[in-house]
């Protein structure tokens, strides 16, 4: 019994295994992608302000002030071709940094479902390990139940 228990066993210590070596490299993987980020950071801080300083000439110019940046002879195409392409870099890097985001976001997801997996197959591995546990703890008759035989009681009352 505790032969075809311990086969039981086996495929779902397997599946844990596996579960575990996916999650290895999911995380490895996950790990990746944050150094990704990370290497990003310096040119993210430098998009950011670039936006905010595109949207802050954008003002200057609603508000008819431009000159006092750019000076008394402002060419508005030109200082509106340099804004549009300044604006064309923010967007290709936004765009960048959104799919390496997703990329991320999908790596959780399957970390995070991996680990649903993984404590199922766990508690189905515990479930297996008790079972095993409480067959080997069972009390085992040994010995094959018959007929009682007839014993002579002596009564000590009963004289002779």
């Amino acid at each position: 019994m505790n032969a075809a228990m311990s086969q039981q066993r086996e495929p779902l210590q397997a599946q844990v295994e596996e579960a575990v070596q996916k999650l290895g490299g999911l995380e490895r993987n996950l790990h990746a992608i944050a150094g990704e980020l990370d290497a990003l950071a310096l040119q993210r801080e430098q998009h950011m302000l670039l936006e905010h300083t595109c949207s802050s000439l954008e003002r200057l110019a609603e508000l008819g002030a431009q000159e006092l940046f750019w000076g008394d002879e402002v060419d508005t195409r030109r200082v509106a071709g340099q804004l549009d392409r300044a604006r064309q870099r923010i967007a290709g890097f936004s765009e960048r940094i959104s799919e390496i985001e997703s990329r991320r976001r999908a790596v959780v997801e399957e970390i995070a479902a991996g680990r649903e997996v993984l404590a199922i197959l766990e508690d189905d591995l515990d479930e297996q390990r008790e079972a095993e546990e409480e067959a080997r703890n069972e009390w085992v008759v040994e010995r094959e139940i018959g007929p009682e035989r007839a014993r002579v009681v002596a009564m000590p009352w009963v004289g002779g």
